[in-house]
């Protein structure tokens, strides 16, 4: 991948060879290893927390309502914290922490999965035939990009930005990135903005980001403690909420608030600003205006 001023040159491999494709601008959505990003020498800064968890999807038949469930150090899995959530056609997704000793290539390997699985399933009474569908190893990541533009290349959802899976903002977050980015990015190729306008974008969306990492480490420290005071806490927590409906809030806290850009150059006059309302009506942001 090359950039300059003018655009940006992709090499992109396929069953018929390397093939070269030049644009006006790159969209970087490939994931949170993204190799555009590393050929770029970019580093996401942040927290990578140390607990582990194991992944698995399984087919099972159930009456179990839906809704996410938690266990904190069970019978089935002692010392740890299982998740479970239904998704659709009867895959269960079960998520269960890793002891700070195990080797995490071992854990994940079948002989090691299922019979903890199995386990669990037996402590919840669910008796049903099952089988694994994927497997895989997990650890939250507080992590971003500093800035999601660099020239012509704009980054987006987990290349530009990685957060726990507690609350579920990983997802929503990089469909936020992609309402943001585009109207934009279409502004600009038709002419009607300059590309100033795509900083608006970076500023936006960092901003957002931060926020949603603060809310992501709150509840892998819950979900994970990473010392003995968090432990603590959860412990105590846990407990008092039995009799006490004043605590029960931090074990579900509000997960997310409403993002607002104050610090957005749209906020106010600017090239691409109030001129750009003027003479486009059409404007997304006109109504916010």
């Amino acid at each position: 991948m090359r950039h300059d001023a003018d655009g940006v040159s992709v090499n992109i491999e396929s069953a018929d060879g390397t093939h070269e494709v030049r644009a006006q601008w790159l969209v970087a959505c490939d994931g949170g290893r993204s190799t555009v990003r590393e050929q770029l020498g970019l580093r996401m800064e942040g927290t990578q927390y140390d607990g582990r968890y194991v992944i698995v999807d399984i087919v099972q038949k159930t009456q179990r309502d839906v809704e996410r469930l938690a266990w904190f150090d069970p019978p089935s899995n002692p010392g740890s914290t299982i998740l479970m959530h239904r998704q659709p056609d009867d895959v269960w997704r079960i998520d269960y922490q890793i002891r700070d000793d195990e080797d995490p290539a071992e854990a994940v390997q079948p002989e090691n999965v299922l019979p903890r699985v199995q386990s669990h399933l037996d402590m919840i009474g669910e008796t049903a035939p099952w089988e694994p569908l994927w497997i895989s190893i997990y650890n939250a990541k507080c992590l971003t990009l500093d800035a999601y533009r660099h020239g012509r290349v704009l980054f987006a959802g987990d290349a530009a930005h990685l957060v726990p899976i507690f609350g579920v903002r990983g997802l929503n977050s990089g469909l936020d990135d992609a309402g943001n980015l585009a109207w934009k990015l279409a502004w600009v190729i038709k002419g009607h903005a300059d590309a100033g306008l795509l900083d608006s974008y970076s500023t936006e969306r960092v901003h957002a980001t931060r926020q949603n990492i603060d809310y992501g480490a709150k509840s892998t420290e819950f979900m994970a403690p990473p010392n003995f005071a968090f432990n603590l806490m959860r412990e105590a927590t846990l407990r008092l909420a039995l009799d006490e409906p004043a605590v029960r809030s931090l074990i579900n806290p509000r997960q997310s608030a409403p993002i607002a850009y104050t610090d957005s150059a749209l906020n106010g006059p600017s090239d691409f600003g109030s001129a750009c309302l003027a003479r486009h009506p059409a404007c997304p942001r006109r109504k916010r205006a």
